[in-house]
């Protein structure tokens, strides 16, 4: 197979996530085929029975991704995914994630407060 300028080989074959507009906007970049099987991958790793674990105060199961599912020469690469039961939980633990990152929290009644006004 030969590269060309228009169709340059990726090293990991993986579809990138991209930041270049803002920090509120990212796209996740890659063909059809790499989309395809990053989307194959999730719902394989979704279906696995995985044993569960703890995460701050929240029971999470983590499948296996030895890999990563995206190109981890990209800006934000995704190395694991974790499950949650509820949207409390994944509410719960994306602050607590953020906080530990020395974000700060999202205000979770705000913003559906004003997703209502904006629909």
């Amino acid at each position: 197979m030969s590269q060309t300028k228009s169709d340059p080989i990726s090293m990991s074959g993986r579809p990138a996530i991209l930041c270049e507009t803002g920090p509120d906007e990212s796209f996740l970049l890659g063909t059809r085929d790499q989309l395809a099987e990053l989307a194959n991958n999730i719902l394989h790793m979704i279906s696995e029975s995985v044993e569960s674990t703890v995460w701050g105060d929240k029971k999470v199961e983590l499948p296996e991704c030895p890999k990563g599912l995206t190109d981890p020469m990209a800006e934000t690469a995704i190395w694991s995914v974790v499950i949650v039961d509820t949207e409390s939980d994944r509410r719960s633990l994306m602050n607590q994630i953020r906080i530990n990152g020395g974000e700060t929290p999202i205000d979770w009644d705000g913003y559906d407060k004003q997703s209502a006004q904006d629909s």
